[in-house]
C-alpha cells in the first residue's frame, strides 16, 4: 500500500446524530494513490493514545483498502521538544454538554440530543435519506436553514411543510419547492420497516429494522413487546433491545410517532408474497453497487425465492458482488475460498424472474 509522509495541523472533533464524537486529523495536502489526502479518522481517543499524537507531529499516512485515509505511524524523531500532547476533550465541541463514554464503547457521547445541533442536523438527514423516508431534493443545507428559521423543529413537522414557506429560503426557487413538497408527500409511501430505519434508533440498522418489522408486523406491536420477545428475534442482541426499550420508553419519542401516525406514515408492514422456494435454505452476502437493479430490491428478492440475506460472512455463504463491493467483505470471502458472482450470473444461476 502507498504510503506518503505530511504533517499535523490539528485535531477537531465531529458530532454524529447519535452523539458519536469522533476526533478527525487534518493534514497537510498529500497526494497518495492518485488523490489528495487532508484529512484522516482518528477515531476514538485510544487511537489517539495508542499513536500517541502531538501537536505537529510528522505522520505516515496510507489509504486503507486503497479507499479511506489513515494514520499508520508517527515519526517521533522529528518530534520538537514544545509540542504539546494531544488530549481528547471533556466537552462536546458543538454545545459544551460533558461528555459520557460506557466502559463497554469505545467511543465518548454527547448525551444532550435534543439540544445538540449536529445532532438534530443528523437526525434529518438519516430520517430524508435514500434508504430512509428517500425524500428527493431535501439537502443538508435546506434541513439547517429550516431549523435556524425555526420552520421545523420535530421530523413529523417535515410533512407540514409548504411551498410559500420553502421560497422564503435562500436559493430555493419555486419549482424546486413545488418539487420537494411532492416527494414528501411521496415518501408517505415507504414501507414499515424504512419508516422505522428512519427513526435513527441507535443500533437499528436496515437489516434490523426488516427483521423487526417482519416479525412484529406493526409499530404497535413493537412498542409493546417485551425485552424477552425481542430477544427471541434471530440475530437481535442484547444491545439492540435495550436500545428499543430506551426508545418506546421517552414520552417525547412516543409522541412523535403518534403524530407520524396520523400524518400517514406506514405504521403497518405489508408481508412480502413469497414467488417461490428456489433460493432456500441458501444464505446470500449482497456487497457494491449494482447497474441494474437497487441493492434493497435485490434482497427483497432473494428473501421472496426463499433465501435468507446476511451481513456476515461464513463458509456456505453465496457472495453476489457488484461495482466497488466491500473491501473486508471481499476479503473474508476469499480467506474462505468462496468465489462471487455477478447479478446476471445470480439470475441465471438460479433462473431468477425479475419483474420490469
Amino acid at each position: 500500500t502507498e504510503q506518503a509522509t505530511t504533517k499535523l495541523v490539528n485535531v477537531v472533533y465531529q458530532v454524529g446524530r447519535t452523539g458519536a464524537i469522533t476526533p478527525v486529523a487534518n493534514l497537510n495536502p498529500v497526494l497518495i494513490n492518485g488523490t489528495i489526502v487532508k484529512r484522516a479518522s482518528l477515531h476514538n481517543e485510544e487511537q489517539i493514545q495508542k499513536l500517541d499524537l502531538y501537536e505537529n507531529d510528522i505522520l505516515k499516512v496510507e489509504k486503507g483498502g486503497e479507499i479511506i485515509p489513515k494514520i499508520v505511524s508517527v515519526d517521533y524523531r522529528l518530534r520538537k521538544l514544545n509540542s504539546k500532547k494531544i488530549s481528547f476533550i471533556k466537552n462536546c465541541p458543538a454545545c459544551g454538554s460533558l461528555l459520557i463514554k460506557n466502559d463497554d464503547e469505545a467511543q465518548h457521547y454527547c448525551m444532550n440530543s435534543n439540544y445538540c445541533f449536529p445532532q438534530i442536523v443528523g437526525k434529518f438527514k438519516h430520517f430524508i435519506s435514500r434508504k430512509a423516508m428517500n425524500i428527493d431534493g431535501f439537502g443538508t443545507e435546506t434541513i439547517e436553514r429550516l431549523l435556524k428559521g425555526n420552520i421545523i423543529e420535530n421530523l413529523s413537522d417535515i410533512y407540514n411543510l409548504k411551498v410559500d414557506q420553502l421560497v422564503t429560503l435562500e436559493r430555493m426557487a419555486e419549482k424546486s419547492a413545488q418539487n420537494l413538497v411532492t416527494a414528501i408527500n411521496k415518501s408517505k409511501s415507504q414501507p414499515f420497516h424504512k419508516v422505522l430505519y428512519s427513526l435513527g434508533i441507535r443500533h437499528v440498522g436496515e437489516t434490523v429494522s426488516k427483521k423487526l418489522s417482519d416479525h412484529f408486523g406493526s409499530m404497535e406491536n413493537l412498542i409493546s413487546a417485551s425485552h424477552e420477545e425481542i430477544l427471541n428475534i434471530d440475530e437481535i442482541g442484547e444491545k439492540i433491545a435495550l436500545s428499543l426499550k430506551k426508545y418506546f420508553q421517552a414520552e417525547s419519542n412516543l409522541k412523535q410517532l403518534d403524530k407520524l401516525k396520523h400524518l400517514g406514515l406506514n405504521f403497518l408492514q405489508i408481508k412480502s408474497e413469497k414467488v417461490g422456494n428456489k433460493l432456500f435454505a441458501k444464505t446470500f452476502i449482497v456487497t457494491g453497487i449494482f447497474e441494474k437493479i437497487d441493492r434493497t430490491n435485490l434482497k427483497e428478492i432473494i428473501v421472496q425465492n426463499g433465501g435468507k440475506v446476511s451481513s456476515s460472512i461464513s463458509a456456505k455463504s453465496i457472495v453476489i458482488a457488484g461495482n466497488k463491493p466491500g473491501p473486508s467483505k471481499m476479503l473474508k470471502a476469499k480467506d474462505l475460498g468462496l468465489t462471487t458472482i455477478s447479478f446476471e450470473e445470480f439470475i441465471n444461476l438460479y433462473k431468477i424472474k425479475i419483474e420490469n
